[in-house]
């Protein structure tokens, strides 16, 4: 029996230092079209889904940014029920559970349709807007406490003194929350509002005018250098294209610093300070290409200085905000480009922008609506735990042909080391190897994340088989290649879970009517054949059928239109436990 080698080995390999992740949500895409959870390394790299949400079982599709407070993460979601309202959620990322605390349309007179992230404060709790409900259908400032999950509305908007907030808050170190409305005040053109949570007193601080700014938008406020709040509109202003503003809080001072044009563009999110005290931001629309662009502002001068234009290959129309990682880069993210989103850095020092990742819509997700964070792995120990696991299981297909399934989970990326018992090794993911003889082999497999986390996996279960002159070859393959076939952006079908035990579920989010399923074991015998009721998600039950690998077939049947982006027939593998 082969002795594992050491995970030294791995070590001279090398891996990322990995003390930090980044963090955001998708609006789409995920395992069933309803949306995920991402992560990143450190570097903005190695994206994937953390979680899937499935609109099926949660009724929600997340929209804003993340926050973390009490080892979980905690966000607001578009709820689809009956009114097409809104939630916000925690999710714990060590038992993957996501739970829905608090469904907006339950009780509108408490705040409804909430489209940004919440703010953790120095009490504790988190804060948010809600756009509409309340006492005053104007919208609500809420608060939720991460202990006992209770949501309590805090202040309720009026349209004389500011509504229909859209951003975010910010909380100074005078204890106040800051934010904006996109709507109400003297000139109906929203407000910049402080509020105190410990006695809910809400101050009128300045109202927004056409001339020099109106209608805030996604963007919070923040807090510069020298002591100014400064945010930006997403119209008005000398050009009516939205401007960037500075207010000072102790003197009630408001100056419209810079005026977008047709060109510069129309700005959604809001700036942020960079390390070497420039404002950085992006607009929505404008540039040479129409799709946005990237600026810097100096609050030294006002110098403001087009750094990057969005096109088709590095995603289009970013509507949130930057940030500034521990690596000094910036990221951002477009919601949408010509494929599903795109996750971007930008060096500050060389002025240069790098596509980091562009979302595939199954499995990572698509449409990334949200601000990204960062969050240090100390806090998510229980979650970067790691593991080396695979299953074995025999091709009846072809003699003398095996599969084992890589299930290793752990931060992105891993570092392999697979040893077969015959003496040879491999250092892949996804290797294949011959063996010359029969017998019974321990075939260990040993990994590192990239949070150094070590885990070795052996099992000498299986008894290799040949018969003379035939050698015998194994092939590890993804848990991805025993399932779907990847098809295109929206049109995709699911079968999960994979592996399974007892059922099986069909998700098509583009239903076609007339298909059946054909489900054949390896020797190609069918042991399940049926038509899939006309519905978007169907289940069915394989309980009785035997432990192995099983081929599925969805099949459409002739004489109907089908859309060109639904083929007549998709195959793809799922094993049995």
């Amino acid at each position: 029996i082969f002795t594992i080698l050491s995970l030294s080995l791995l070590m001279m390999i090398g891996m990322a230092d990995g003390q930090t992740h980044l963090w955001g949500t998708c609006t789409g895409g995920g395992l069933v079209g309803s949306g995920s959870i991402f992560m990143t390394d450190a570097n903005g790299q190695n994206l994937h889904s953390v979680f899937s949400f499935d609109a099926s079982i949660n009724d929600i599709e997340p929209i804003g940014s993340l926050v973390f407070a009490s080892g979980k993460f905690y966000g607001i979601a578009h709820l689809w029920d009956t009114i097409n309202s809104y939630s916000c959620y925690s999710f714990d990322p060590a038992s993957g559970i996501l739970t829905n605390i608090h469904n907006f349309s339950a009780n509108l007179q408490y705040g409804d349709t909430t489209c940004s992230g919440l703010t953790l404060a120095s009490d504790g709790k988190l804060y948010g807007l809600c756009t509409g409900g309340g006492a005053n259908y104007a919208g609500v400032i809420y608060q939720i406490d991460p202990t006992t999950n209770n949501y309590t509305d805090m202040y309720d908007f009026i349209d004389s003194t500011g509504y229909n907030p859209y951003g975010t808050l910010i909380q100074l170190s005078d204890g106040k929350l800051y934010g904006m409305t996109c709507r109400g005040g003297v000139n109906d053109g929203g407000v910049i509002f402080s509020f105190n949570p410990v006695n809910s007193t809400y101050t009128l601080l300045n109202s927004f005018n056409n001339s020099t700014g109106f209608l805030p938008f996604y963007g919070g406020l923040i807090k510069a250098t020298d002591g100014k709040l400064y945010g930006m509109t997403s119209s008005g202003g000398a050009n009516s294209n939205g401007v960037i503003f500075s207010f000072d809080i102790a003197t009630s001072t408001y100056t419209d610093v810079y005026n977008f044009d047709s060109y510069t563009g129309y700005p959604w999110g809001g700036v942020i300070q960079a390390t070497n005290n420039l404002l950085y931001g992006m607009t929505y629309m404008g540039g040479i290409f129409g799709y946005g662009s990237m600026f810097s502002f100096d609050i030294s001068n006002n110098i403001y200085t087009d750094l990057f234009d969005f096109d088709d290959t590095t995603g289009r129309q970013p509507d949130r905000s930057l940030m500034q990682a521990s690596t000094g880069l910036l990221y951002g993210a477009t919601s949408s480009d010509y494929n599903n989103g795109v996750i971007f850095g930008f060096d500050i020092i060389s002025n240069t922008l790098s596509v980091l990742n562009i979302l595939d819509g199954w499995p990572d997700g698509s449409d990334p609506e949200c601000d990204l964070i960062e969050v240090p792995d100390s806090l998510l120990s229980s979650f970067f735990a790691c593991s080396a696991n695979f299953s074995l299981y025999p091709d009846t297909m072809q003699a003398h042909h095996y599969y084992i399934i890589n299930n290793a989970s752990g931060v992105q990326p891993l570092k392999y080391l697979w040893s077969w018992g015959d003496g040879n090794t491999d250092i892949i993911a996804y290797p294949s190897h011959i063996y010359a003889d029969s017998g019974i082999y321990t075939i260990c497999l040993s990994i590192i994340d990239s949070t150094g986390c070590e885990n070795t996996y052996c099992d000498s279960n299986y008894h290799i088989m040949r018969t003379s002159n035939y050698m015998v070859y194994i092939d590890v393959i993804s848990q991805l290649q025993v399932g779907l076939k990847t098809m295109q952006s929206k049109n995709e079908i699911s079968i999960y879970p994979n592996p399974a035990t007892a059922t099986l579920t069909i998700y098509q989010p583009s239903l076609t009517y007339n298909q059946e399923l054909i489900i054949t074991d390896v020797l190609g015998n069918d042991v399940y054949h049926q038509p899939i009721n006309n519905s978007a998600q169907s289940t069915i039950d394989i309980s009785q059928l035997s432990i192995g690998v099983y081929f599925w077939e969805i099949r459409t049947g002739s004489g109907l239109q089908i859309p060109t982006s639904i083929p007549t027939s998709v195959r793809g593998k799922f094993v049995k436990e």
